[in-house]
C-alpha cells in the first residue's frame, strides 16, 4: 500500500479512529521521548485539575478565548 492509499483510507476513519491513528504515529516517531514525557504530562494535568477545583487557577470560557484570539489576528 502506498502513501496515497493510506491517506485515502485514513480519511474514511471516524474522528476517534483518526485520533487513535495520530497518537500511534506520533508515539512511533520518538517512543523513548514520549514514554518519558507522558507521565509528566499526566501529573501536570492532575495538578491543573486540582488547582481549578480549588479555585486557585482561573478558567476562561472557550467562546471568550476564541473571541479574543480572533480579535488579535490581522484583518
Amino acid at each position: 500500500m502506498n502513501l496515497t492509499a493510506i491517506k485515502e483510507s485514513a480519511l474514511l476513519l471516524s474522528a476517534n479512529e483518526k485520533a487513535e491513528l495520530i497518537d500511534a504515529l506520533w508515539d512511533d516517531l520518538e517512543p523513548a521521548r514520549w514514554q518519558a514525557v507522558g507521565p509528566l504530562w499526566g501529573a501536570e494535568a492532575e495538578q491543573r485539575i486540582d488547582a481549578v477545583e480549588a479555585g486557585k487557577l482561573p478558567c476562561v470560557d472557550q467562546d471568550q478565548v476564541f473571541k479574543t484570539l480572533r480579535a488579535s489576528l490581522p484583518k
